[in-house]
């Protein structure tokens, strides 16, 4: 069924391309649904990333990645930081997003949850 989630601050995954992004609250739900797709997605994975296992995963939703870079990043931050990044959002599918060797993603899957 969908279900809430909470959206409470912004974040940086510092590195040579740093992602911006707004924090979602990680509830018991959101960690089991996140569990339960790692492993049923792990046995036919090729190239499964260690940030999303379920013990290092943070559940997040990314605004500036690619191109941010150390010239840049100032004024990003002057874009959004300075504002409130606090609400609810309804989640009412999980989509797959296949991005092969860091290109822009194109989504393969959508499943819709149930009412």
């Amino acid at each position: 069924r969908p279900f809430t989630v909470t959206v409470a601050g912004l974040g940086i995954f510092a590195s040579e391309t740093p992602v911006v992004y707004l924090s979602v609250v990680r509830t018991r739900e959101l960690s089991e649904l996140h569990a339960i797709i790692w492993e049923r997605v792990l046995p036919i994975s090729t190239a499964a990333s260690p940030f999303y296992a379920p013990d290092s995963w943070m559940p997040h939703i990314s605004i500036a990645y690619a191109d941010v870079t150390r010239e840049n990043i100032p004024c990003v931050m002057e874009l959004v930081a300075f504002r409130t990044h606090y609400w609810q959002v309804k989640i009412d599918n999980i989509s797959f997003i296949h991005e092969p060797n860091g290109e822009i993603g194109e989504k393969w899957f959508e499943y819709k949850f149930g009412k």
